[in-house]
């Protein structure tokens, strides 16, 4: 409970900065999104995968700043 409760809030504080920060994380191909932010590699592969049926296989998990892994998607 206080993972999620966690990951919450760190999503909730990342959509709040994600504006300030896509341009630098997702500069290199506009035409990727970001879908979320997670602390660890292993949360962000984990939603890439649970989010399959929106936006497919294709998906990716980069490092962002502030240390969190943006989920990538077209």
């Amino acid at each position: 409970m206080k993972h999620r409760l966690a990951a919450l809030a760190v999503t909730a504080a990342a959509a709040a900065v994600l504006p300030l920060c896509t341009a630098t994380s997702a500069g290199a191909d506009p035409s990727y999104t970001v879908r979320g932010a997670y602390l660890t590699q292993e949360q962000c592969v984990a939603a890439g995968q649970a989010g399959y049926q929106l936006w497919g296989p294709n998906f990716l998990c980069q490092p962002g700043t502030g240390g969190y892994i943006y989920l990538l998607t077209h």
